[in-house]
């Protein structure tokens, strides 16, 4: 039932409900099924969905921020899991912020909020760099070309691999194989 609402418009779901708030979400809705004996779960669900969103109102109304960028452990355990997802995928074909989205039940802002409260950076550049670094040790490894490079950890243009790399370490990744190169000299 979650999946066919969320396939008529998924960003009215995601975008303002978090991965706690939509486990609830999804539940309320699965015992919608046989409403007469659960009740009072229902209820239960739906006033702590209200409850979430009358708290974060008001904090946004009185301009309270919270103690730490991250106030809870959901989402302490959803950027675990989303940095271990990106450990196992990046350098993948198919991978794409979009499946990280779509895995997690979780808007694109509210995941850049968390990982630059974390490492200081939105989760493009988290990813861009944990191929980039992938990139180097393969440079130092010297068993393939820059190019053979680029597409092995994900991009499809050898011009974005190098303007991305140069970007991360200021230097080219082609500068960078000669250093390497005149070390082992």
């Amino acid at each position: 039932m979650i999946e066919q609402l969320l396939a008529q418009d998924a960003n009215i779901v995601t975008c303002r409900l978090g991965r706690r708030q939509m486990s609830l979400f999804t539940a309320a809705l699965a015992q919608l099924q046989n409403p007469a004996e659960n009740l009072l779960a229902i209820q239960n669900n739906l006033l702590t969905l209200l409850e979430y969103f009358l708290c974060n109102r008001h904090r946004s109304v009185l301009g309270v921020k919270p103690v730490s960028d991250i106030d809870n452990e959901d989402d302490l355990s959803l950027i675990r899991e989303v940095e271990s997802y990106i450990s196992e995928f990046y350098c993948s074909d198919t991978f794409t912020v979009d499946s990280i989205l779509k895995k997690t039940y979780t808007s694109y802002h509210r995941l850049n909020f968390l990982f630059k409260s974390i490492h200081g950076m939105t989760i493009s550049e988290y990813i861009r760099n944990k191929r980039i670094e992938k990139s180097k040790e393969m440079i130092a490894d010297n068993a393939k070309s820059i190019s053979q490079i680029a597409y092995e950890i994900g991009y499809s243009s050898i011009s974005n691999y190098i303007l991305a790399f140069k970007k991360v370490y200021q230097i080219t990744p082609g500068k960078y194989k000669k250093q390497i190169d005149n070390m082992v000299q």
